[in-house]
């Protein structure tokens, strides 16, 4: 009887895991992935250009988002330069079909005036509004 229970125990354990694995799939096959790419123009920081002032340089550089996964971004909340501990970032929040909150983010890389990219890295935040 013991082995029996312990037989039963292993087999719904297994159960668990395979449904665990088949949501995580379900997932992943509409999930979004949101890259960052700098605009051709302008590369260099001081190319941006004053306003009419002439006193006051122009936020922002300029960026393209583009959506590299299967499914749809939905929510596309914002796309900002970060400051983060002296590291700037490219930051993207949105969400998938299911509602779940996602983070892409690119590391925005400069010297002497050269501006790039570093890897994408992204985050699930959040897998509903109750979390």
């Amino acid at each position: 009887m013991r082995d029996l229970s312990k037989d039963a125990k292993r087999q719904a354990d297994a159960s668990v895991k395979m449904a665990e694995e088949i949501e995580k799939q379900r997932y992943d096959t509409v999930r979004p992935v949101i890259d960052i790419e700098l605009s051709q123009e302008p590369k260099d920081l001081m190319e941006l250009g004053y306003s009419e002032r002439e006193s006051v340089l122009s936020r922002g550089l300029r960026s393209i988002l583009i959506n590299r996964g299967i499914g749809p971004a939905i929510d596309v909340f914002y796309h900002s330069l970060k400051d983060n501990n002296g590291t700037l970032f490219f930051v993207v929040t949105y969400r998938d079909v299911y509602g779940r909150l996602l983070e892409s983010k690119k590391e925005l890389i400069g010297e002497k005036g050269k501006w790039e990219l570093g890897r994408l890295h992204t985050n699930l935040i959040r897998t509903n509004d109750n979390d």
